[in-house]
């Protein structure tokens, strides 16, 4: 079994247009919860967490793509 799991939790809207939210706080962060919670579950805990930030060559401005989650497999506590 292997130890480390990473997930990719995207932010922004692959085909976006220059009129949309490119990130939803409260979205994201549900889905963040429920990720953690999930992975808890499964015996694994949160190890990193880093935002993809992109720049728009055009504009150059930068936005968050997403979220990049490695999680660690829990060692056993019994003792």
């Amino acid at each position: 079994m292997f130890d480390y799991k990473v997930e990719y939790l995207p932010t922004s809207h692959y085909k976006k247009k220059w009129y949309m939210n490119k990130v939803i706080g409260l979205k994201l962060a549900k889905e963040l919860e429920a990720m953690l919670i999930e992975y808890d579950e499964k015996g694994y805990e949160l190890l990193k967490m880093d935002s993809i930030v992109t720049t728009e060559p055009s504009t150059a401005q930068t936005s968050t793509d997403g979220m990049l989650l490695v999680f660690k497999k829990k060692q056993d506590q019994t003792v």
